[in-house]
Parts: C-alpha cells; sequence; structure tokens
C-alpha cells in the first residue's frame, strides 16, 4: 500500500496528540478588562486539513472545539480576527467537532423584532440544526460596551423598549437554546457588572437569566455563577444533587445557593465561594439532624473561599471533620472557621495549603501545633499571608510568624508569602536554607535589592521558579547608571555563587528610571547564569517596553563583553500577571 502521509501508519490517539500539542497557545494579551477570554481561532492546524482524511479529522476535533457566538449589535465582531465564530463552523461543515460554545450577549438584542431583522446574529442560533456534542456553554451578558459608560443613555434607550416583545424574544431564545444544545454538563453563567443600572434593564437581566433553568437538566455537572442575583427561579429546576462542581463568584450566599450546595453534598468534587460573609460559610457545615450537628461533604478534594466580613466566634462550630476527603483548601481574606477541626484533622491528606492567618487564628495554630515542622505530612504547596482585612500587625509579628511558617513548609515544593515584608532578610535567608525541596518561591509582595535577592535565590539549593520583586540599592540619588566600577565589584564579589533558578518573574521594579531598571536587572541575570527566561509584569511599576529596550542598551557595555549566554535570555512580557 501507497503512504501518502504519516497519518495513515500511526495510532488515531497519537495523531490527536499531535494536533493538540500542536494547537496549544500561551493564553493571548487581555482584549479588554470588560470581557472574558474568547476561544481562539487555532490557525497553525489549517494545514493538515489538507494532508489526508485522518490528519483532517484529528485537526477538526481541535479546530472547532470552541466557538463564539455573539448576540448584539456588530461592535463586537472585534473578536472576529481572533475567534472562530458559530456561523463559520457551521458554513465550513465543522458542527459535529464543537464541544464549547462561548457566547456573548447584548441585552438590547432582546428589544429587537427577530422576525423582520434578517441580520441578527440570533437567527443563527435559531436555524442551527441541533448540536448533541455540545457539552458546555459560557454565557456572559453585558450591556453595549459604547453606551455602559453613560447610565442616562442606557435608561434612555431602555425606557422605550416593549415589555411583550422582551419576553417573547427571551422565551424564543431560551427554547432554541434548549432544543440546540440538550446535553449540557457544564454552564457557566456572568454578567457585566454595572453600578446605577435602571431599574427596567436589571429586570430584563434577571428574567432572561432565570429563563435559562429550561437548560439546567439532570445531566449537569458544572455550574459557575459570577454577579448573578435572582437565583430561585434558576435553580429551581437543580434537584437532582448530580453536581461535581460549583463556583460562585461575587454572590452573597444566599439561603438558596446555601441549599444547593448541601444538595449536591454527596457527590460535590469541587466548591469555589467568592466574597461571601464568613457567618453564611459556617451554615455549611451545619446539619440539625446529624448526629454530631456536622453536614459532611464527603468527596469534595477542592474548597475554595474568599470571605470578605470579620469572622464571629460561634457555638455552631463543626464537631467532626466536614471535608475528610480535602486536598486544596483555598481561604483568603478571614478564616471562615472559628474552630480549627478543618486544618487539624485535614493533616493527613491537605496537599495544598493557602490561607490567610490573623492573630487569633494564629494563636489557635499554635495551640494545636499545627505550625510545627511535619504537621501536615503530605502537604506540597503553601501559600500564607496576613489578612489584608487586619492593620494589626507588626514587623514583630511577621518576624515572629516566618520562622514558623518555614517550619511548616519544609516538605514543600512551592512556598508563597503573600502580604508580608522581611523586615531582616539576613535572618529570613538564613532559616529559608532548610527548604531542600522547594522548587517554587513566590515572595514578590516583599521588594529586595539585587544583593538581598541573589542571597535568597541561592539559599535555596534545588530552586527552579521564582517570583519577585526587584527594588533599587538604599541610600542611593539619582537616576543614572551604575558605572562600570560597580558592575565590575559586582561581577567579581558573586562570581562563585551558584542557583539553580531557570525562570524568574517579576512583580514589580522598583527604580527611579528604566535605564536604572534595566542596568541591574542584566546584571541580575549576568550573575546568576542559570536563568533562562525572566517574565515582567505588564503591571509593573515602571513602563516594560522602555525596560525591555534599555536591557538591550546595557548589554553593549564592555563590561558584558564576551558574556555569550545573555543573549540565550529571553525577556518577556506578562500580559496577565498574577501572584500565586
Amino acid at each position: 500500500m501507497l503512504v501518502f502521509s504519516i497519518a495513515q501508519i500511526l495510532p488515531v490517539h497519537v495523531v490527536e496528540q499531535i494536533a493538540r500539542h500542536i494547537s496549544y497557545k500561551p493564553p493571548l494579551p487581555i482584549y479588554s478588562n470588560r470581557y472574558p477570554h474568547p476561544p481562539c481561532r487555532p490557525m497553525v492546524l489549517t494545514p493538515m486539513m489538507k494532508l489526508c482524511s485522518t490528519w483532517r479529522h484529528a485537526a477538526c476535533s481541535m479546530f472547532y472545539r470552541s466557538v463564539f457566538l455573539c448576540l448584539g449589535k456588530p461592535n463586537f465582531e472585534m473578536f472576529d480576527d481572533k475567534c472562530l465564530s458559530l456561523k463559520n463552523a457551521i458554513e465550513c461543515g465543522g458542527q459535529q467537532h464543537i464541544r464549547h460554545i462561548f457566547m456573548l450577549i447584548d441585552m438590547e438584542n432582546f428589544n429587537q423584532d427577530w422576525g423582520v431583522q434578517a441580520l441578527n446574529l440570533s437567527s443563527i442560533l435559531l436555524n442551527c440544526k441541533t448540536m448533541p456534542a455540545v457539552r458546555s456553554v459560557l454565557f456572559y451578558f453585558v450591556v453595549d460596551h459604547m453606551l455602559e459608560t453613560n447610565r442616562h443613555v442606557i435608561s434612555r434607550v431602555f425606557n422605550r423598549c416593549s415589555k411583550h416583545r422582551i419576553e417573547r424574544n427571551i422565551r424564543t431564545f431560551a427554547k432554541s437554546l434548549h432544543r440546540t444544545v440538550p446535553n449540557l454538563t457544564r454552564i457557566k453563567i456572568s454578567q457585566r457588572h454595572i453600578y446605577g443600572l435602571p431599574q427596567n434593564l436589571v429586570n430584563i437581566i434577571e428574567q432572561t437569566i432565570s429563563r435559562l433553568n429550561i437548560i439546567l437538566n439532570t445531566q449537569l455537572t458544572y455550574l459557575a455563577l459570577d454577579n448573578i442575583t435572582t437565583l430561585d427561579r434558576l435553580l429551581s429546576s437543580l434537584s437532582s444533587g448530580n453536581l461535581c462542581s460549583i463556583i460562585l463568584n461575587h454572590n452573597q450566599l444566599s439561603t438558596s445557593e446555601v441549599a444547593l450546595i448541601k444538595l449536591n453534598s454527596s457527590k460535590l468534587e469541587q466548591l469555589h465561594i467568592f466574597f461571601a460573609a464568613p457567618n453564611a460559610v459556617l451554615q455549611l457545615t451545619i446539619n440539625d439532624s446529624s448526629s454530631y450537628g456536622t453536614h459532611v461533604y464527603p468527596r469534595l478534594k477542592h474548597l475554595c473561599i474568599y470571605t470578605s466580613g470579620i469572622r464571629e466566634p460561634s457555638d455552631n462550630q463543626p464537631l467532626v471533620d466536614p471535608f475528610p476527603a480535602l486536598v486544596t483548601l483555598n481561604c483568603e481574606g478571614w478564616f471562615p472557621f472559628a474552630s480549627t477541626i478543618v486544618l487539624s484533622e485535614g493533616r493527613s491528606h491537605i496537599t495544598h495549603l493557602r490561607i490567610d492567618l490573623d492573630r487569633h487564628l494564629l494563636a489557635a495554630l499554635n495551640n494545636e501545633k499545627l505550625l510545627e515542622e511535619g504537621a501536615f505530612k503530605k502537604l506540597r504547596y503553601v501559600s500564607l499571608g496576613l489578612t489584608k482585612f487586619s492593620c494589626s500587625y507588626s514587623p514583630r509579628d511577621v518576624d515572629m510568624l516566618l520562622p514558623k511558617v518555614l517550619h511548616l513548609c519544609r516538605s514543600a515544593q512551592t512556598i508563597c508569602f503573600r502580604h508580608m515584608h522581611f523586615n531582616n532578610a539576613k535572618k529570613a535567608i538564613s532559616q529559608l536554607r532548610v527548604s531542600e525541596s522547594l522548587q517554587y518561591l513566590d515572595i514578590c509582595f516583599s521588594p529586595l535589592n539585587i544583593d538581598q535577592l541573589i542571597a535568597f535565590l541561592c539559599a535555596c539549593p534545588n530552586l527552579l521558579n521564582a517570583n519577585v520583586s526587584l527594588k533599587d540599592l538604599p541610600r542611593v540619588s539619582g537616576k543614572g547608571m551604575p558605572t562600570h566600577r560597580v558592575l565590575d565589584n559586582y561581577q567579581q564579589k558573586y562570581s562563585t555563587c551558584t542557583s539553580s533558578v531557570r525562570y524568574l518573574g517579576l512583580a514589580s521594579l522598583i527604580f527611579p528610571s528604566t535605564r536604572r531598571a534595566g542596568e541591574f536587572l542584566l546584571l541580575l541575570v549576568d550573575i546568576l547564569t542559570s536563568i533562562v527566561r525572566v517574565r515582567i509584569s505588564a503591571r509593573s511599576l515602571l513602563h516594560t517596553q522602555a525596560v525591555l529596550k534599555d536591557i538591550d542598551s546595557a548589554r553593549k557595555r564592555s563590561a558584558y563583553d564576551g558574556h555569550n549566554k545573555l543573549d540565550r535570555v529571553e525577556f518577556l512580557i506578562d500580559m496577565d500577571w498574577q501572584c500565586a
């Protein structure tokens, strides 16, 4: 048999893996902070579709996997160059490969006559065939971004709307969704929150979202709600208790949400709650009908809670561990549980721990001996910080906390310190040397000068990744670049230093000028020869593009003649920087 393509002699799963590897791209820069990221179009797969049927099938499953549908005005078509629309996917015959739909919905669209507007993009959804392979849909409700900045214009537009037309279009939209994507298992519903919206527009948004209950079927396993306030009607269809993942963002954790979480407690594996009061979170663990008064989540592995209020002492605390299978615990803000039973009972199975500490919690952890070495047997990731809502900390508190945290982190591979400033860097460095297993270090909340940073990075023998903040030397005036003598002294002083760090992230550069920042950053990379990539946050205090140009200028200085290793170091600007 003649072999025209290597794909004809490879197993199908190998061909699909190759296509998946080729189509992968790092996240694109943010288009606008008003919208979530739409799925990008993997154009690199286009040549594969022309080789043979095997390559075409593998490439199509990746190329048409995620599509973008805009229900609204043409100004949302700003995404068309980078994204694959549902219309194009249908025209190219890729409808059977679609698995995820990203839906951007302009609320003014429901005030139009769908029967006579031939160019209305809603007709794409109304007329397309059933797509049983679609498993995931993201709904994002917005008001036209040209009108968002002027609430009076929004009010005038929607004061002229027809209530009957809107209700008719909402019903048509919900029914067409139910017919087109009958097998959904993952749904995310989000809306662009604008303070001071007119009440009639708020009512339209609430009606539209509540109508989506028709597509919430018993197959649903993943539900994410962002800025959604009207939930009673929306959640009325979710009575089967089959949800494995629940994500609630910017919600107040109402009684209906608490009831929904408890209803699915037997199968729930992932629970994320953002901006909820600690007392509301506490209701999740209370069960008066239980013999111990505790509601148990036997399969919950990942718990993420961000509380926005002060924790109050309460007698209604769990008497047994409510999360016996917990692997990841992320509690930011105020720790929502007045009792430490979640931590004390989780010592044997928690591997990822991220909490904000306050004085009362720290005292309780000391009494339970939870900050001692070996307290958490399987801990691999530790991220500890001081709660942002408390201003009662002193430098002495941080110095007392640091050695305890480092003892706790002795076996961890990842350590992050948030909202902590090292007042005695030398002492912190000497205590950090105990962490031989450490591979990732995040100390970007505590800016260090070049001497302190070199000592930190060289203290950990197996460190691979580090996120830091670099500041200028103390007692230095002026914005000029360092002299040749300064560069030579640094190169000789640290000529014997060895570091294993390969990837360096810079959250901020605290210098009086971009030229001075570029000079010291290049000097740092020249001294630590193991570094191969440097990421600079676009949110840095300095203009990052100018810093990169100044790094190129500094490279031409005679102090770096013959240092060819610097030519292989990659300097990048991270548009979506996030500290761990």
